[in-house]
């Protein structure tokens, strides 16, 4: 009687995502489409709102309105300077996240972020006023656009590099991190070049240290 040969199934395992990671990665997908919304806000403004409500939403130096002091911030000349600038908040704001989520400091981040795209406006509108009218010799009757907002979001990204700088890299990464932004803001100056500009391309090279450093585990 001849023997039954008995075949052999391999059972294929096919990873699911647990649902705590599938709950983190929409918490990410959030965040970032928040910081998208707010970049595409600024486009939205200038190619939707209409020229006369955008002018009354303009900053004069001349007549200062008090609402002004903020609107002003969401309204550009040009396309291109309200591109830039939506391009720079972006630059800056999504490699920050990146950081401050894995230094464990998300919520700091976005307390940041969010007190100081609501408080910063007035402080820059005031000197802005404050320069024109007593500092500088050309006349300039309004001033209007996010370049100030996004200097400060720049300015977040690189506190958050230097944080991961410390935890991950100790003393000399921290010192070889501040010496590098501050280097960047003297020469932006000197060359008269934005440090709105330049201080991104610095926080992703930040970004680029802190994380291969994390990865390695120093």
């Amino acid at each position: 009687m001849g023997g039954v040969r008995g075949t052999v199934t391999e059972t294929t395992r096919v990873a699911v995502p647990s649902a705590d990671r599938l709950r983190r990665l929409g918490v990410i997908t959030a965040e970032v489409a928040t910081l998208c919304l707010f970049a595409a806000g600024l486009l939205a403004v200038h190619q939707l709102v209409p020229a006369d409500v955008q002018a009354s939403l303009v900053l004069s130096h001349a007549d200062p309105q008090t609402p002004t002091l903020w609107t002003t911030h969401a309204v550009h000349a040009t396309r291109g300077h309200a591109l830039d600038n939506a391009i720079g908040f972006l630059l800056a704001s999504v490699p920050a996240l990146v950081v401050a989520r894995r230094l464990g400091r998300r919520q700091f981040f976005w307390t940041a972020l969010f007190v100081g795209l609501a408080v910063l406006p007035v402080p820059l509108s005031v000197s802005s006023i404050l320069w024109y009218r007593a500092v500088s010799p050309l006349t300039v009757g309004s001033s209007l656009g996010a370049s100030g907002l996004v200097g400060s979001v720049a300015g977040l990204l690189s506190v958050v590099t230097v944080v991961g700088w410390q935890q991950y890299g100790g003393r000399r990464a921290t010192a070889a991190g501040s010496l590098i932004v501050a280097g960047v803001a003297a020469v932006a100056v000197v060359v008269g070049v934005s440090v709105t500009t330049l201080l991104p391309v610095v926080g992703v090279g930040g970004v680029a240290v802190v994380a291969g450093a994390a990865w390695r585990g120093v």
